[in-house]
């Protein structure tokens, strides 16, 4: 809304903020193969690890040479809406394949963003896209809020004293610690802007939460 997302450190925010998120699918993944085959082993870990890495790597190399040339031809039909239709047909392809060879949906998804956002038509699937985001993400974080029990907030109840000092310190920790992972950077930039701009990190975080949830 600033204008300011083409900013070295807002880059730099954008970058660290992918890179957290793929690290997070790769966690999701194992945690997903271990609940689906029943066992925890470093053999099994080890395999979804490999699996989720050669999905994503495999997606963004075919992806990349194969998306552009089809979205030349497809917004080449002037047909209105095909690009929005494209992309959310694309997203659910991708999530297809994902779930067939045992990762989560929004791996897929994940990847097929990823590749969109590499492609000349970005800006244009963005702008026709974004009034669907408008509409779902505001429900999906009205969805997981309703799913929290505000009672275990309640302070006044001695049995919710230690998770709220838990949540309390975690939350310290993860303010603390991307505050200074701004100072790791060595360029000379606004580090404390680094910082506070990876501190509103988490709603992929949510997103894992939901699908723990749903599969409890």
């Amino acid at each position: 809304d600033l204008g300011r997302i083409n900013t070295k450190e807002a880059q730099i925010v954008i970058g660290a903020a992918v890179v957290d998120d793929v690290i997070g699918l790769i966690i999701l993944a194992v945690v997903v193969g271990i609940i689906t085959s029943g066992s925890v082993s470093i053999l099994n870990i080890l395999r979804v690890s490999g699996l989720a890495v050669a999905f994503l790597g495999g997606a963004l190399a075919i992806g990349s040479l194969l998306a552009p040339l089809t979205l030349r031809f497809v917004h080449g039909l002037h047909v209105r809406g095909v690009l929005f239709v494209f992309a959310f047909a694309f997203c659910l392809i991708m999530a297809y394949f994902s779930q067939a060879v045992g990762l989560a949906p929004i791996v897929g998804a994940f990847a097929a963003g990823l590749i969109l956002s590499r492609t000349d038509h970005q800006e244009h699937v963005a702008s026709q896209t974004r009034p669907l985001a408008d509409i779902f993400v505001p429900v999906f974080f009205i969805m997981m809020g309703a799913a929290v029990n505000i009672n275990l907030f309640n302070p006044f109840n001695p049995a919710n004293h230690a998770a709220l000092v838990l949540a309390l310190l975690l939350f310290l920790a993860a303010v603390a610690g991307k505050i200074v992972s701004g100072y790791a950077v060595f360029d000379k930039l606004n580090k404390l802007v680094i910082g506070v701009g990876m501190i509103p990190r988490g709603e992929v975080g949510l997103i894992f939460a939901a699908y723990g949830l749903s599969h409890q």
